[in-house]
């Protein structure tokens, strides 16, 4: 991957991790070793991306600018294991004395989520990239932004942080990152109330079986009859694991399985439960 000079001898090594994934699931090798591997060649993939779009802009512009890549979603989680539509964001640092900061920023971030479109990971539908403005945002503007989801928590404000308080640090300036989940820790410490609302949207995704123990399949729609292992097996886990981390405080700790295995740690009394 660190040899790569482009998109395209990175997608050829990507084509291999797909085939690779498919030999791991048929010789039925735990899912947590595989997304392990995936996840750590997804990470070099992306950092790659980042050098090459450097060395292209000119590596001096960037020498002197303190930014982190962040992955959102099942990325951020480490729990990606086909290539799906792109989940990231950026955030830098702005002291006042780098001009046009945002317009580098997004520049360089257009150029690596086109790198990685080339590999094979789709645009985001949705556009949360950090190509677009609203997520290459200064340390600043991501606490403001944050605030305003906390505090000012709507439907859409829950959404984005289903979505964003799963991110991972990818590379650059990690202190970044940790700067920023130590003001979402303390953001929560005073509007504990939004909590509450994120355990009631978790809630609002049903459990897999009915009370009659059969599955829930879809009622309508072009998989009417079918069942949405995401939808109903993966996502009210998912949920559950970041907003019991979010009450506990706990960070670094985003992949599903390792949060629940930290808050067996912090709740002995309930160790079995996270564990099964």
């Amino acid at each position: 991957i660190r040899k790569s000079n482009n998109g395209a001898q990175l997608k050829q090594i990507r084509d291999k991790v797909e085939r690779l994934v498919h030999k791991y699931i048929a010789q039925e090798v735990a899912i947590s070793f595989i997304t392990q591997v995936v996840s750590e060649i997804n990470d070099e993939i992306i950092k790659q991306a980042i050098s090459i779009t450097e060395h292209k802009l000119g590596k001096t512009i960037y020498k002197d600018i303190r930014y982190c890549w962040l992955a959102l979603g099942s990325e951020g989680r480490e729990e990606q294991l086909l290539r799906t539509d792109q989940d990231n964001a950026l955030i830098y640092d702005d002291d006042g004395t780098i001009p046009d900061i945002k317009q580098r920023c997004l520049q360089l971030a257009k150029e690596v989520t086109d790198i990685l479109h080339e590999v094979g990971y789709e645009y985001c539908p949705a556009d949360m990239m950090a190509s677009n403005p609203a997520w290459c945002q200064s340390i600043d503007e991501w606490k403001k932004t944050f605030s305003q989801w906390i505090y000012q928590p709507g439907e859409q404000e829950i959404m984005m942080s289903t979505i964003f308080f799963d991110y991972r640090p990818v590379f650059g300036d990690q202190s970044l990152s940790t700067s920023l989940t130590d003001f979402l820790f303390e953001t929560l410490d005073k509007q504990e109330v939004f909590l509450h609302l994120l355990a009631k949207n978790a809630l609002e995704n049903p459990p897999p079986l009915s009370f009659f123990r059969q599955f829930i399949v879809e009622k309508n729609g072009e998989h009417k009859d079918s069942f949405d292992i995401k939808l109903r097996a993966m996502m009210p886990l998912t949920d559950a694991a970041r907003l019991l981390i979010l009450s506990k405080r706990i960070s670094g700790e985003n992949n599903t399985c390792k949060r629940f295995l930290a808050l067996a740690d912090t709740e002995p009394q309930n160790a079995d439960l996270y564990r099964m």
